[in-house]
């Protein structure tokens, strides 16, 4: 619904509305519907939703929901118009509220929020970090739209940074979950995206196609901002397929939405585009001009990337025109820009790993306070109320680490794109170290809170395709099974049961991952099932490696085990994850193998199936 429809439609509903918390929800409910639409009356009416939260009249009633929302809603409208630091600070202040309150969603779409303004500031790390923390909200209360959203918002960081492979890897599952529950404004960023993804690696028609789904999703969204968006991305494609007048008509396009709608940042994005295209077919002069007003425009709203990008292709244009004082003084100041730039982000991130590390130190020195104080006055708890306590710990841990590891992995991949080519052998040798036991660690952490959760959860058992879940799983190591070569041989059906799919499907990650490291060269993996007594069904992995000895089997099912084998990169936390995750579904795990070389080893699990009629 356009503003024109909706601001109409609110005064009317406000002349009926006495009561002050309903005319504040009111007010910020139709800021929302409007802050990709007209972010500047969005705005508008977000502060009037707070000035209402801030009145005598309600002092004795307060709303702080209300007030929290209308800072949040805020907290987007200034990240969209450019305006970063008013809204890190609405957005802080919003977060602080829906924490006091318990508003779990609240706080979910807040650090989604902060996330995205991070983004459009370039301080990736910080983005990650947050955009995490909103991921773990949403997984928690599997809120579906604001999960999809959230794989879309990380596809795009990866994208960013210059990984669209990755970036697909999260764009295409957010697509079938956003589709599969009808969720439009997310299918439309994530086709967007998807866009610019496919584009990077070349696809030029799946990006094309991706991009007019997009704009037109947009379009019945009647989201301007989207749509300013969109059109940029259409016109990249054209451009890199060489079709520059098509190009240059989707970015006019895209320069006509977002001008009388303030949508500063995508205006100097568009501006530069438009003079790229102006310089790539010889016309320096037009160029010149679109890169002058893309500057005034990145200085207005303080974008320091977007600032130090001007003056580089300002530079480029002057050297072209054989203006070399103004060549010079461009250069100079795009060297001193991007210095600042680059030491900013420097200096974020080591601010934010040394307050997260405060932090995590607090609540670590907290916990084990508690846990001195539960021992001292439950001596004769029961040992499995200490195990659940010892897990929730453990949840815990594993998951306040997953921010600093995720910073410090951004960092790395920072390291290497800026500064890779300065290090030298030796450096990028360390680099790839670096990088390589960070994955390891977020491996270990992503099992404890697995481990822990699979305990925790309760779940409704609910009827599986088994086929549809072998699939996902053999699709986590597409790319590992294409450059191996390895041989998978698999029914052509797969029966019915009963479970709970996350978990299945982590179940046949962990046996087939293992059949991958310790199969034989190269690997022959069979993945199968038998029926059994009593309608249940075996299902099971067949590898051709080295098999497992009778002790060794012993020791495989329980936690933090690791066995002697040639690939020692594993904790024993997979294995224990499965026989978890088996017995809370009813069934039983188990290994046959008789240790010896070649003859591989076979490991299974068990489910109820569907009773036949």
């Amino acid at each position: 619904m356009s503003t024109k429809e909706l601001i109409p439609r609110l005064e009317e509903k406000l002349a009926q509305v006495t009561d002050r918390h309903q005319r504040i929800d009111l007010i910020n409910q139709t800021a929302w519907e409007l802050h990709t639409k007209d972010t500047l009356k969005a705005k508008e009416l977000a502060e009037k939703a707070g000035q209402e939260a801030k009145r005598a009249e309600i002092r004795s009633q307060p709303h702080p929901r209300g007030m929290a929302e209308s800072l949040h809603i805020l907290c987007r409208c200034e990240g969209l118009l450019g305006n970063f630091a008013k809204s890190i600070s609405h957005g802080l202040e919003a977060l602080e509220i829906f924490e006091e309150t318990g508003d779990l969603t609240g706080q979910g779409r807040t650090y989604n929020a902060i996330g995205i303004t991070y983004l459009y500031m370039g301080n990736y790390p910080q983005a990650l970090t947050t955009l995490l923390e909103a991921l773990d909200v949403f997984d928690e209360i599997e809120d579906f739209e604001w999960q999809a959203q959230q794989m879309n918002d990380l596809g795009y960081l990866h994208f960013e940074i210059g990984e669209p492979e990755q970036a697909l890897k999260y764009l295409l599952p957010g697509l079938d979950l956003a589709r599969q529950h009808d969720c439009m404004n997310v299918q439309c960023e994530l086709l967007n995206n998807a866009c610019n993804a496919f584009a990077a690696i070349e696809d030029f028609d799946q990006a094309l196609d991706c991009g007019l789904q997009s704009i037109a999703c947009y379009r019945q969204a009647d989201s301007k901002h989207g749509q300013a968006e969109a059109l940029n991305s259409i016109g990249d494609v054209y451009q890199a397929r060489g079709e520059a007048a098509k190009a240059l008509k989707c970015y006019h396009h895209a320069l006509e939405i977002a001008e009388p709608n303030g949508f500063k940042f995508v205006i100097t994005d568009t501006l530069l585009r438009i003079g790229r295209v102006q310089h790539s077919t010889d016309q320096p002069e037009q160029a010149l001009d679109y890169f002058q007003r893309a500057l005034a425009v990145a200085e207005e709203i303080n974008a320091p990337q977007k600032i130090y990008e001007c003056h580089r292709e300002l530079a480029e244009v002057y050297k072209e025109l054989e203006d070399y004082r103004k060549a010079l003084e461009h250069f100079e100041l795009f060297q001193a820009v991007a210095s600042l730039v680059f030491n900013s982000r420097a200096d974020n991130r080591l601010k934010s790993l040394q307050v997260m590390h405060q932090l995590k130190d607090a609540r670590h020195q907290a916990d084990m306070s508690r846990l001195r104080n539960v021992e001292l006055q439950k001596q004769i708890e029961e040992r499995e109320q200490l195990i659940a306590d010892l897990e929730a710990f453990s949840h815990m841990v594993a998951h306040d680490l997953r921010s600093p590891l995720a910073s410090v992995t951004m960092s790395i991949h920072m390291l290497h794109d800026y500064k890779g080519e300065q290090l030298g052998p030796d450096g990028r040798e360390y680099l790839q170290i670096a990088h390589n036991m960070a994955d390891r660690m977020s491996i270990i952490i992503r099992e404890l809170l697995v481990l822990a959760s699979v305990r925790q959860k309760e779940v409704t058992l609910v009827v599986v395709n088994m086929g549809e879940i072998v699939a996902r799983a053999l699709d986590v190591f597409a790319l590992q099974i294409e450059q191996t070569g390895v041989e998978i041989t698999q029914p052509d059906d797969w029966p019915l049961v009963f479970g709970y799919p996350v978990w299945i499907e982590e179940i046949w990650v962990n046996y087939i991952s293992n059949a991958l490291k310790y199969g034989g060269t190269p690997p022959k993996i069979e993945l199968g099932y038998t029926r059994q007594e009593g309608n249940r069904f075996r299902f099971w992995v067949r590898d051709n490696g080295n098999g497992i000895s009778p002790e060794q089997q012993m020791q495989l099912f329980a936690s933090f085990s690791r066995l002697n084998r040639t690939d020692n990169q594993g904790y024993g936390l997979g294995l224990s994850i499965v026989q978890r995750i088996a017995t809370k579904l009813g069934g039983v795990v188990g290994v046959e193998s008789n240790g010896k070389a070649g003859e591989g080893s076979t490991f299974y699990f068990t489910l109820p199936g569907m009773i036949e009629q």
